[in-house]
């Protein structure tokens, strides 16, 4: 991530959470180590904010090992209603650090002590809630709201967003029309041509998808 971020780049102040829109995205893959980092524009659209209106650019590579700080605001929205006491328990999703994204495991944790972690901003719910974890440690992790999902592994009023069908065959059918056309230009060359990778091709979503997100201050 090189670039500056917006607590950096604007006179006005920045608060501790800020909503965001997408309005432009892009994946570039890294040809030496084959890692896929998202490039995005996002611009702050809360009409209450100092910084409404501007935009930045953020990129992100692959953060298996760092909390969530763009939360997606559906999410953010339902993690926030939801009351958390000392001593309730909770589920906590711990991803493996493989490739795929999806591997890992739910740890069985309990909240000990609710505290803010920042005195700059002291309504922040950046790892406001303190967990320990049943694996006989005494260690205390800081979490953040929409970490936190209940015993049935849920975040109660949240369901994840999904593509309209409609949309999402549209998207698959550009993608191979731009992959056969790919293959009929290789074809016609020498060695060590060869057709384009699907996942180096710019992402098609970034034209027709506006995205809402929470940006959190760290």
């Amino acid at each position: 991530m090189d670039e500056k971020g917006p607590w950096k780049l604007f006179k006005n102040p920045v608060r501790a959470v800020e909503y965001c829109r997408i309005i432009e995205l892009d994946y570039v893959m890294d040809q030496e180590s084959s890692k896929i980092s998202c490039t995005l524009v996002l611009e702050f659209i809360d009409s209450g904010s100092r910084v409404h209106g501007k935009t930045f650019k953020l990129t992100l590579p692959e953060l298996t090992n760092y909390p969530d700080f763009l939360v997606e605001r559906s999410r953010f929205d339902a993690s926030l209603k939801k009351v958390w006491s000392p001593r309730d328990h909770c589920q906590v999703w711990w991803a493996s650090g493989e490739d795929d994204g999806k591997t890992g495991s739910w740890w069985d944790g309990r909240i000990k002590q609710i505290k803010a972690k920042s005195k700059e901003f002291p309504s922040s719910p950046w790892e406001m809630y303190h967990v320990t974890y049943k694996s006989g440690s005494t260690e205390v992790t800081p979490h953040s709201p929409w970490e936190l999902f209940d015993k049935d592994y849920k975040i109660a009023g949240w369901e994840l967003p999904s593509m309209p069908a409609s949309m999402k065959e549209a998207i698959l059918s550009a993608m191979n029309d731009i992959e056969r056309a790919s293959f009929k230009v290789s074809v016609c060359l020498h060695p060590p041509f060869s057709p384009l990778p699907i996942c180096c091709i710019r992402c098609l979503i970034s034209c027709i998808v506006r995205f809402t997100l929470v940006v959190h201050t760290i």
